[in-house]
């Protein structure tokens, strides 16, 4: 699990520029047989010829951190939420341990090129209590 997290974790919250290897060049490991070591290694910048695919209906479980002075999230690593991965694609990093994404293996762009979407937070009472909602929504730029 602490794989596929650090993999999503990496993937959603950095933003990278564009340079990447040919593809024909390219190793293409599903997330499920990738290693630690080998997240390690692309997260270094030292596996420009491996891509990590996202298959489609794959479910990978996210575990939230936020901290700070302003606000702290307390939650329970015993029941993760998970991401579904509604379309097929692919990461990897460039030499600076960058992320890129593309949907085709030709195409690699940032996060910011490749992701668009909504963040929203709403207040409100939940069970007598004050709550705060957070909800994103993700698409694919086309």
């Amino acid at each position: 699990m602490k794989k596929i997290v650090s993999m999503s974790i990496a993937c959603f919250s950095m933003f990278a520029t564009l340079a990447a290897a040919p593809s024909h060049d390219l190793q293409v490991v599903s997330v499920h047989n990738a290693s630690q070591e080998t997240f390690d290694e692309i997260m270094k910048g030292n596996c420009l010829s491996v891509a990590i695919e996202f298959p489609a209906k794959t479910m990978l479980p996210i575990q939230l951190a936020l901290s700070g002075d302003l606000m702290h999230f307390v939650g329970s690593t015993e029941n993760p939420g998970y991401f579904e991965v509604k379309q097929t694609f692919y990461a990897k990093c460039t030499e600076a341990g960058n992320p890129v994404f593309s949907s085709d293996l030709k195409n690699w762009k940032s996060f910011g090129e490749f992701i668009t979407g909504n963040l929203s937070v709403l207040l409100s009472i939940h069970d007598g209590q004050p709550s705060m909602a957070i909800s994103a929504e993700t698409n694919r730029r086309t």
